[in-house]
Parts: structure tokens; sequence; C-alpha cells
């Protein structure tokens, strides 16, 4: 079933020793299930700098609680790589927890292209402040032209009022 997700898997024990490693995994990280199972998932992921982070997020996910998000890991060859995580606990009938799924996917020029897009529209908002103009937008598919409240106030019109 793991070899069917499209997102790496890890499943460790309660410890954060790797039990489970799917070829996703392989193909992020760089190490094959083989040389993983077996080894701690901090000694082969975390980063020397977060690893008191790691560390405490681990004994969280095994005291029961989730956590998601984005981190910096390492793979094989020591390269940094930012993945977004979802990991959970793994509970047994009784509530305890046995063991701990991650799932993670890269997002690295996903943040990239993000940060840049935001630097950019940072940039335009800068120039258009700096030059009081205003912008419009067309909306094709519903067939309308939104203008923002500067351009609206550069025409005399109240906000909305276009």
């Amino acid at each position: 079933m793991l070899e069917a997700v499209p997102r790496a898997v890890i499943v460790t024990d309660v410890a954060g020793v790797v039990v489970a490693w799917n070829a996703a995994a392989t193909e992020l990280y760089g190490w094959p299930a083989k040389e993983a199972i077996g080894r701690p998932v901090l000694e082969l992921l975390s980063m020397e700098d977060r690893a008191a982070s790691d560390e405490a997020d681990l004994r969280d996910v095994a005291s029961g609680t989730a956590r998601s998000g984005d981190r910096w890991v390492r793979r094989r060859d020591g390269s940094p790589i930012l993945v977004h995580t979802a990991t959970r606990p793994i509970h047994e009938s009784q509530g305890d927890v046995v063991a701990i799924i991650g799932l993670s996917e890269d997002v690295t020029d996903q943040r990239r292209a993000e940060a840049q897009m935001r630097e950019l529209m940072d940039q335009l908002r800068t120039a258009l402040d700096a030059g009081g103009l205003g912008t419009w937008r067309w909306d094709a598919r519903e067939g309308r032209v939104v203008w923002d409240e500067q351009l609206e106030r550069l025409f005399g019109l109240p906000p909305g009022g276009f």
C-alpha cells in the first residue's frame, strides 16, 4: 500500500527507528529502503542546526500530537531540501501510540517561486503607490472588469463604484 502513495512515506516506531520506507522516499531522500530501515530517521534526515527541534517534534508525535508543515532536511548526499511533511501518530486499539507515519513532498522549487512572486508583487505595489497609480483586472470567465480603489479614486468614483 505504501508504494501506491505518490509521496515519500516513512513509518517509524515510537523511538523514531525506520520500519517502512517506500520507493518515493528513496527517490526523494536518496536512501534505499534496505539502508534506511532499522536506522533512526533523524540520523538519516535531520540537519545539524535543526536536530534539537526535530527531536522535540519526534517526541511530540510519539506522545500523540500530529505535526505538519515545511522543514529543511538533508538528502543522503548531504544536500538540503525543503519538504512539506504531515507526520501522525499511529494508535493501537487501547489508544497508545505504537508507530509514527510521515508523508513528505519536495516543495523547494514551489516555495522559491512563491517567494519570488511575493517579492515581485511587493515591487509592483511600491511602484504603483509611488506613482499614485491604480490597477484593474479582467475576469474573462465571468466577463467582468474589476478596478481597485486607487484607480476608482483617480477617476473620481467611490470605492466599488466602477
